[in-house]
């Protein structure tokens, strides 16, 4: 069971991930399927094997998010019935998510294992992302078409949910460069190679974050001086070069002129103001989880004739969806994480696609959210693990 539940969560992740751009309804429901029953094996195996559950005080945010909108459908406080049945699942597979993390990854070697794991997962999409992105555009793989016809990466249709994915892994790579048992040349390539790749989608917040994390772990281990400088500006020199280089190779232009279209946020800022209209209408209970896109035609400023499905904010989303004390929830899970991932620097993704969702919805998809939820799971195993 020790070395079962890894490889099954493991495995669900990368599956959940590679089919992200099915729209049929079976692929999301597998996902769930899978988490649903590695949280029944986890359970049965403790109890079967007479060990105690490791517990985790965001258990309590956690939990009360995958319960509210159970309360929203009790109390008739839902726009949208379904859609707030749906959005059930979502949380609690999130919750189960993170809680078979907490106990999976109790062991030091079972979480360096996991973390290798992601890192092979993070560099190979990169590299597909990138080659598919100048060779097949519109395409999934290069085999499967889609609705749209550029900044299609691997299986992301939406390069900031690609930027996402890479904001969380990214820091694996390189707290792995500045390990003096790992090769310097290999993670380093493996770091450039992701952080280019998202130069290459011209997400714009996605390149600040990135560009920030590369310089936050480093400014971070050179002030602890847990490391030699010599290894250190080792993994330094190379993430430069290597980052310059394939960076310049696969082009920002376009990022570059993303970065310099006038007003580019109006948009989202339109978005935000009718969300907030929503939130003052009903701010302690929402509208229910899952119904921002039926709700927000009577709010909108601007009508273009397309559909809106988004807030462009997922903080704000949740706030209108959920409520004060809903969001308050996920503030609660974003502070803590912003103080536990200084001893754990390779969770600093969790930290990055949180401030992301400010301005997007890195969250919307449920296999980015559940590969977010295990990082942290697995930080806060960390943190109370004697292995």
């Amino acid at each position: 069971m020790t070395r079962f539940l890894p490889r099954a969560l493991l495995a669900t992740l990368i599956a959940g991930i590679l089919t992200m751009w099915v729209k049929a309804s079976w692929a999301l429901a597998l996902f769930q399927v899978a988490i649903f029953l590695s949280g029944a094996i986890c359970v049965m195996g403790r109890i079967l094997s007479s060990r105690t559950f490791r517990t985790s005080i965001l258990l309590i945010p956690l939990g009360v998010t995958a319960a509210w909108p159970m309360l929203q459908l009790i109390l008739h406080r839902s726009a949208y019935t379904w859609e707030t049945q749906s959005a059930t699942l979502r949380w609690c597979a999130m919750l189960v998510v993170f809680a078979v993390a907490l106990q999976v990854f109790e062991d030091h070697g079972v979480r360096s294992w996991f973390r290798r794991k992601l890192l092979i997962l993070g560099c190979l999409l990169a590299v597909v992302s990138t080659l598919q992105l100048f060779s097949a555009p519109g395409r999934v793989f290069w085999i499967f078409p889609t609705d749209y016809t550029g900044f299609v990466l691997g299986p992301f249709v939406y390069r900031n949910q690609y930027a996402a994915f890479i904001e969380l892994l990214l820091p694996i790579a390189i707290v792995a460069a500045l390990d003096a048992h790992e090769s310097v040349f290999l993670m380093t390539s493996a770091a450039a190679v992701m952080y280019a790749s998202v130069i290459a989608a011209s997400s714009r917040t996605g390149a600040i974050l990135v560009t920030a994390e590369v310089i936050l772990i480093f400014s971070l281990a050179a002030w602890k001086q847990q490391l030699s400088m010599r290894r250190l500006s080792l993994a330094l020199a190379g993430m430069i070069m290597f980052a310059g280089i394939l960076s310049a190779a696969v082009g920002s232009d376009t990022l570059w002129e993303r970065f310099h279209q006038s007003d580019p946020y109006r948009l989202r800022l339109e978005l935000l103001h009718s969300s907030a209209d929503m939130i003052r209408e009903r701010p302690w209970i929402g509208f229910g989880l899952g119904t921002w896109p039926t709700v927000y035609p009577a709010y909108a400023y601007f009508d273009d004739g397309l559909f809106v499905n988004q807030a462009h904010n997922d903080w704000a989303q949740w706030t209108v969806e959920g409520g004060l004390p809903f969001v308050a929830m996920l503030a609660w899970v974003f502070l803590w994480s912003t103080w536990s991932i200084r001893k754990y620097l390779w969770g600093l993704g969790v930290i990055a696609v949180f401030l992301h969702a400010f301005v997007d919805y890195p969250f919307e998809k449920l296999p980015l959210s559940a590969l977010c939820l295990t990082i942290l799971g697995m930080i806060a195993a960390a943190q109370t693990s004697t292995k």
